[in-house]
């Protein structure tokens, strides 16, 4: 939500109410009349909590539109409404979101708050001063170095929008942010691998000469292949190939020397080019 309300002004936005405006209000006052009539009746908890549920979810869905679309003195409303009785539930503090605490629930100074988030944009700020003189290109790698690995380790997760629309940040658990970044190195690794193995595989089949096809990608196929020409002369089954399956495997052959003579044309360019 803090997000949202960061790109939102009341000073600029418009503050007249459409459909979703509404829809949003409307929302908010049924559940602060169910919450107050469940609470009333012998203090049910789980359906005012499954009410206050149902309204997050209108408000997450509030959220989606576009940020000159947004209310904020609804969107503030609202969430001030659900921290309050959460509140008297004992979970939060009251403010439009929870308090931010130690595990022994004391407090930090805005200092020691803001520090490493100073010192991060302090360092980002001597780079981008650094690398100016290069270009554009260094600065937006150093912009996304700050997004993709340094803010995630403060709990801060920033998020790219569309262009010409600012970009969004909000507070993450940061062991979650670090997950998330594990799991995007493993999976760029593994794509790196597979790629490798792609690689790989392609060079291993051009440059194989025909006549070492089948000793090389079908040696399993086959249990008996001739040395000096390379086709296999028995069957699966342990018989002797027959003629159509001879002729198969010629084809296959010449098709593969066509492959590795070509492969070694491109090497002998690649040589020359060197040169």
């Amino acid at each position: 939500m803090q997000a949202v309300l960061r790109n939102s002004s009341v000073k600029v936005n418009s503050q007249k109410f459409n459909e979703k405006d509404e829809a949003l209000s409307e929302a908010l006052k049924q559940c602060q009349a169910k919450v107050d009539a469940a609470l009333k009746d012998s203090f049910d908890t789980p359906t005012a909590i499954l009410v206050l549920s149902e309204l997050v979810s209108h408000a997450n869905v509030y959220m989606k539109q576009a940020s000159a679309e947004i209310k904020e003195p609804l969107l503030r409303q609202t969430s001030r409404y659900v921290f309050h009785i959460l509140k008297c539930f004992g979970l939060y503090g009251d403010d439009d979101t929870p308090s931010s605490v130690g595990e022994d629930g004391a407090g930090q100074s805005s200092e020691e708050t803001i520090a490493p988030l100073m010192n991060a944009l302090s360092n980002y700020r001597d780079k981008v001063k650094e690398s100016a003189k290069d270009g554009a290109g260094p600065i937006f790698k150093i912009s996304d170095q700050l997004r993709d690995d340094v803010l995630p380790y403060m709990g801060i997760k920033l998020e790219d929008k569309k262009p010409g629309e600012p970009a969004s940040w909000m507070f993450v658990d940061k062991d979650v942010l670090i997950k998330e970044i594990e799991a995007k190195v493993a999976a760029k690794a593994a794509k790196e691998a597979e790629k490798l193995a792609k690689a790989a595989a392609l060079l291993k089949k051009n440059s194989t000469p025909g006549i070492e096809y089948f000793k090389v990608f079908e040696a399993d196929k086959w249990p008996a292949i001739d040395a000096e020409t390379g086709l296999p002369t028995k069957n699966a089954k342990g018989g002797d190939i027959s003629e159509a399956q001879l002729n198969t495997c010629k084809k296959q052959m010449a098709k593969q020397q066509k492959v590795y003579e070509k492969w070694l044309e491109t090497q002998a360019a690649q040589e020359e080019k060197k040169e």
